[in-house]
This record gives structure tokens, C-alpha cells and sequence, in this order.
């Protein structure tokens, strides 16, 4: 994921990561929490995303934060040799480190579409034979990680209740995003893909694609969820604290995070509404069980 980014871009973060700990004061730094983040677009986007973020708990708290972006590769390590204080990371990891490591939900992201919610996509090209999800067996379906929460496991987990095991049925293929997912379909590389829901509409917003150019396999529809759908809805990410943090610090970066009021610059950098108290990842535990992802 983070091929091609070449130096520059790692030195830029060192740079930034620097004059933000310097300008809280030597002192002050060594206290930093530092909050893992699984940069799923590369360091340097997940840098300047969630900066502000950072910067606003560190003046709230008066404790200073640190971004820490992590690949999908690293993330799990740094948190298990303690690396970081904090992670916010798809609802897969989340899980995992659960269950070995012990974090701890502080609260749930709202995301600007879907809120504190997202589901999973199956779609495919417009004129398309297939029309069912039973029609995917031995067909080429495209994702961007057998981790992903709602690129590849939320649909894995539907496709179960039709009888299909898309590890075993179809044939599968991992890109390095998801745009190239949708490509992929589009050009007919793929008889399908697997993306996140608000993919799709994000891609059009962006005059890379038209809506219409594709079909919604088992479509749908939620109250004060508008975006496409093809699965349940889980919760959306969360953001968790490793188990040795301390319960009175942990709540006042829970509450800090939950009592975020609309802030022009956390909320516009990191495209998002907020926190909310953390969902049930339950159901999500349940469909890592049955595709013996735990």
C-alpha cells in the first residue's frame, strides 16, 4: 500500500510529526498518546486526515497526541509491542485485537454518509447475465483485502446464507484499492466486486464513474441510510484504547471524543460527524467466526 510513495513523502510526515511535538515542548511530547491508524489510502493521506484530531484532544485533554499511520502489515504488531496508545482501525482488526490484546471501544466514528453505520456492496457492469448472488459461483470477483470490513468480510458473511464460500466458489482477486475494484469491473476484468458502501457514490461525486454504469446485487434499503447496499450494517469503525491505559485518562478521551461538537477542522480534514458511544461489534464477531477468521 505504501509502494511508490518514494521518500519525500515519508520525510514530509517525519517533518510534520516533528514541528507538531516540538511546538508542544520536549516535556510535553514525551507524554504523547500515540493514535494508530490504518492508513487504507497511505501514510500521508492518514497523516493530514486525522491531525486535527490529534490536535483538537491535545488541547482539550492538555495531554499531547500524536498521529501514528500504520499499514495494513504493521498495524497489529505496534500494537502489540505497545507502540501505540490508541488505534482506529476497521472493525476486523478491531475484533482481533480484542480477543488478544484486549483494547478497549472508546466510541464509533460518524461518518458525513451512512453515520455511525456502514454495510458492504456487490455489484456489477450494468448489462451484466448475472442477477443473483447465487449466480457468483466460479465467477471473478474483485476486493482490496480479505481483511476488509466492508470490502470483502460483510459479503463474504451474506454470501454464507446462500451457500456460497467465496474463498472456495468463486475466484477472487486483491487490488490495491478500491477504485481499481470498480475499474476492474467496469472493464469487465471482473464479472463482480466487493467495495464499501459509499464507494461507489464517492467515485461518481468525483466524475470517475456514473451510478448507472452498474447493477446492485441484493439491494438494500435502511431508514436514515441513503447510500447502496447489498448487506447488513455493522457499526462503523471504532476508536480503541490498549488495555494498560488508564480508566480515568481512557474516559476523558471517550467523552472528549463522544462530546466532539461540530468542528470546522476536524470534521472537514477527516471528513466525518463526529463520535458516538461505541456500537455492537458483536455481529461482526459472528461472521469472523463462521468464515474462521478468529
Amino acid at each position: 500500500m505504501f509502494k511508490g510513495r518514494g521518500k519525500r513523502s515519508t520525510v514530509s510526515i517525519v517533518f510534520c510529526v516533528s514541528l507538531f511535538l516540538c511546538f508542544l515542548g520536549t516535556a510535553y511530547a514525551k507524554k504523547a498518546i500515540r493514535i494508530g491508524i490504518l492508513a487504507k489510502r497511505g501514510a500521508e493521506v492518514a497523516f493530514h486526515r486525522w491531525n486535527p484530531l490529534a490536535r483538537y484532544l491535545s488541547k482539550g485533554l492538555g495531554t499531547a497526541f500524536t498521529i501514528v499511520p500504520l499499514p495494513f502489515s504493521q498495524l497489529e504488531s505496534y500494537v502489540s509491542q505497545g507502540k501505540v496508545d490508541m488505534v482506529f482501525a476497521n472493525q476486523i482488526f478491531f475484533v482481533s485485537l480484542r480477543k488478544r490484546f484486549g483494547v478497549i471501544p472508546l466510541a464509533t466514528v460518524k461518518n458525513i454518509r451512512g453515520g455511525p453505520y456502514m454495510g458492504g456492496v456487490i455489484f456489477v457492469r450494468r448489462h451484466s447475465r448475472i442477477k443473483g448472488l447465487t449466480q457468483l459461483r466460479g465467477k471473478k470477483i474483485g476486493v482490496v483485502s480479505l481483511k476488509s470490513a466492508g470490502g470483502f468480510v460483510i459479503q463474504a458473511s451474506e454470501l454464507m446464507k446462500y451457500g456460497l464460500d467465496v474463498r472456495k466458489d468463486c475466484r477472487i482477486k486483491v487490488f490495491n484499492n478500491q477504485d481499481f475494484v470498480v475499474y476492474a469491473v467496469l472493464n469487465g476484468v471482473m464479472d463482480a466486486g466487493f467495495v464499501r458502501t459509499g464507494q461507489l457514490e464517492s467515485m461518481a461525486m468525483e466524475k470517475k464513474i456514473r451510478l448507472s454504469q452498474f447493477t446492485i446485487l441484493n439491494s438494500r434499503t435502511y431508514p436514515d441510510f441513503k447510500l447502496r447496499c447489498s448487506t447488513s450494517l455493522w457499526p462503523a469503525w471504532p476508536m480503541a484504547a490498549r488495555k494498560g491505559m488508564d480508566p480515568v485518562l481512557r474516559k476523558r478521551i471517550a467523552s472528549k471524543l463522544v462530546g466532539l461538537r461540530p468542528n470546522v477542522a476536524v470534521d472537514k480534514a477527516a471528513r466525518i460527524q463526529g463520535f458516538t458511544e461505541p456500537g455492537d461489534y458483536s455481529p461482526v464477531e459472528t461472521a469472523m467466526k463462521a468464515l474462521n477468521m478468529l
